[in-house]
């Protein structure tokens, strides 16, 4: 038996079958956020379990079925929305306005892991910048 690099094998080995067995565990969660959603995720960077929230308010994160009370660290939002975080249930002290994805919460007021109530709004326009508009030159004729 030659092989392609032309070394050749004095015994005749035939067909080897190779059979790979492990167990993978479960693949990760998925959780992409569209019009009107937000997706938490326990882990920075997307990372972790996620849960995806339609519009609207949710007093309590403990009562959600994979991201709970104090374990958000990174949010994803889709179109149209922003996201309203308070550190305690109800909607009591106010911590912060997500106007758009934020892959790691500890470096925001809130911090990481600390959110246990949200609400998922329209999307918050923030205003314009102001522009100064002076007033224009006075002309008080010819001085000539």
């Amino acid at each position: 038996m030659t092989d392609v690099a032309g070394k050749t094998s004095a015994v005749d080995t035939g067909l080897i079958s190779l059979v790979k067995k492990y167990t993978c565990g479960a693949p990760p969660m998925v959780c992409t956020p569209t019009v009107g959603q937000v997706a938490l995720y326990t882990q920075p960077d997307f990372q972790g379990n996620c849960q995806v929230l339609d519009l609207g308010e949710y007093a309590d994160l403990a009562s959600q079925p994979t991201v709970q009370d104090d374990q958000t660290s990174s949010v994803q939002l889709g179109s149209g929305v922003s996201l309203i975080l308070y550190s305690d249930t109800n909607f009591w002290r106010h911590v912060g306005t997500v106007p758009e994805r934020d892959n790691d919460l500890s470096d925001n007021p809130i911090g990481a892991q600390t959110v246990s109530s949200v609400k998922v709004v329209n999307m918050i326009t923030p205003p314009s910048v102001p522009v100064l508009i002076l007033p224009a030159a006075a002309t008080f004729g010819d001085r000539t």
